[in-house]
């Protein structure tokens, strides 16, 4: 799931500003953006992430801000060398003197660099992020609670669809047999009538019980149903399952599977329509799936 979430710590003049963002992944992944002098920390800083987040790429990064420590200026003589070497082969080339003043040279970019200052007290600095990286991530986890709330009321909106047009084959189902009957009487009894002949109708009813039981979908109707209950358990939590994404990750694959079940038994327009219907919101619960943790 996406999120954002910022915590901040300070003591004794120093300040941790952490802020921690979260973007879709299967799994749990996670890179830290650390100041120079805090990389002992990370393992200390992946596993407060790791104790409250399952899934997701994270970001973690860390800022410190320490009042009376003096950030220090250095020269990048590289830096310098190469703008004098560039100024000394135009004047050359321009027929000037070289520029002797180094103050120009200065306030060029990148010739002066600002050093962050160091941390005075390491394990005092280190106790303000990890409290900091805490708060962020409380921060971040009510935000996705928010934001999860909001799909689990657009996932239970797409078990709804489902199960109106569920209803809709459920209806139309047990006509199938009765209108295959009909339709292929008139089409044998034409055909046998130039010839003179009547259709049998014993001949009939065996074709009619071939086709009811080959285009019979009361077990897919079933399991369908059974599918979409559990699927709503686990969404509001009744399975006892804190992480539920991986369980409706699965249900939803079966819902799929009986639907194209239901599609290629059932050779009739107005089923043919349900499934599509059906089909259209099982993509849709995917679509959110792939977010939810």
């Amino acid at each position: 799931m996406t999120g954002f979430g910022a915590g901040a710590a300070s003591s004794d003049g120093t300040s941790v500003a952490v802020e921690v963002r979260s973007v879709n992944n299967r799994f749990l992944k996670i890179q830290t953006r650390l100041p120079d002098g805090f990389s002992e920390i990370e393992p200390k800083i992946e596993a407060v992430v790791r104790d409250r987040l399952n899934r997701g790429a994270v970001t973690v990064s860390v800022r410190v801000e320490t009042a009376g420590r003096a950030s220090r200026l250095t020269l990048a003589a590289d830096v310098l060398d190469g703008y004098r070497a560039d100024a000394e082969a135009y004047a050359v080339k321009a027929g000037l003197a070289a520029p002797t003043d180094l103050s120009a040279y200065l306030r060029l970019p990148g010739v002066v660099r600002e050093e962050a200052a160091a941390p005075g007290d390491p394990a005092a600095d280190a106790k303000l992020a990890l409290h900091a990286t805490k708060d962020a991530l409380n921060a971040l986890n009510d935000f996705r609670a928010r934001e999860g709330e909001a799909m689990a009321e657009e996932l239970r909106s797409q078990i709804a669809t489902l199960r109106n047009h569920l209803g809709a084959v459920e209806e139309r189902a047990p006509g199938l047999a009765e209108e295959f009957r009909s339709k292929l009487h008139g089409r044998v009894s034409a055909l046998l009538a130039q010839a003179g002949a009547e259709v049998s109708p014993a001949d009939l009813t065996r074709e009619v019980i071939v086709y009811a039981d080959k285009a019979d979908v009361t077990e897919e109707i079933v399991r369908l149903r059974t599918h979409l209950d559990a699927f709503e358990a686990a969404l509001a939590g009744d399975d006892g399952v804190d992480s539920p994404g991986r369980t409706l990750d699965f249900l939803t694959q079966e819902i799929n599977r009986e639907i194209n079940t239901v599609g290629s038994k059932a050779n009739d327009a107005d089923l043919a329509g349900a499934v599509v219907g059906m089909k259209g919101a099982v993509e849709k619960l995917r679509e959110i799936l792939q977010n939810l943790e």
